[in-house]
C-alpha cells in the first residue's frame, strides 16, 4: 500500500469532496493555519477539480444509460 504524501494528499482530496461545502471551508481555514496558504489552496485547486470530475462523469454515465431527464 503506498503511504507517500502524493497518496495522502489524493485520499485527503477524496474525503474532502464528501463533506458539506460549509464543513469544507472550515476544514480548509484549519488547513491554511496549520500547513500554509500553499497547501490550502493546492487542497482547494485539486479537491474542485475532482469534484467536478465527479460530477461530469455521473452525468454522462445517466446520458449514456439513457437515465437524463432533460428534454
Amino acid at each position: 500500500m503506498r503511504t507517500d504524501e502524493a497518496y495522502r494528499h489524493e485520499c485527503e482530496v477524496r474525503w474532502l469532496i464528501t463533506l458539506a461545502p460549509p464543513a469544507i471551508k472550515i476544514y480548509l481555514v484549519a488547513v491554511e493555519k496549520r500547513r500554509g496558504l500553499e497547501s490550502a489552496e493546492r487542497l482547494r485547486r485539486d479537491a474542485r477539480a475532482a469534484w467536478e470530475a465527479k460530477h461530469r462523469l455521473g452525468r454522462a454515465s445517466m446520458e449514456i444509460s439513457g437515465s437524463s431527464t432533460r428534454a
